[in-house]
């Protein structure tokens, strides 16, 4: 009994395996951003800093950062600073001297639409000195 079992095991799994089609990683042709660290943390502001980390062949039509005491700042629930010509460099940055409130958290993002997309960085905390 337990050898047509093994038997029936091994046919089921053979029959699984044999089926199976291979798939392909494919490429993603959107632009990706690094959002870096929150540096100049002071009394009058901070400074937000960004990177293209593949940029592609795209025109990038509005950039910037965008940054919210919420946990998820997106282009709908959160303060931003702005650009709308092509950037020609892999790196921005702005320092922001207004609406920083003091001892509160924030969390910072980079984003960058392109005429098919809209990428966000990563999410990054720093605290406000005001």
């Amino acid at each position: 009994m337990k050898s047509i079992q093994k038997i029936l095991i091994w046919s089921i799994l053979a029959l699984l395996s044999a089926g199976c089609d291979r798939e392909e990683i494919t490429a993603r042709p959107y632009p990706r951003l690094k959002t870096l660290p929150v540096t100049g943390i002071s009394p009058g502001g901070a400074t937000f800093q960004a990177e293209f980390l593949l940029r592609g062949d795209f025109d990038i039509l509005r950039y910037g950062f965008l940054w919210s005491e919420l946990g998820n700042p997106n282009l709908n629930n959160a303060e931003r600073k702005i650009w709308s010509e092509n950037l020609q460099t892999g790196t921005f940055s702005a320092t922001v001297t207004s609406t920083l409130k003091e001892k509160q958290t924030y969390y910072v993002r980079a984003f960058a639409e392109t005429d098919r997309y809209t990428v966000y960085g990563e999410i990054v905390q720093f605290a406000s000195l005001g």
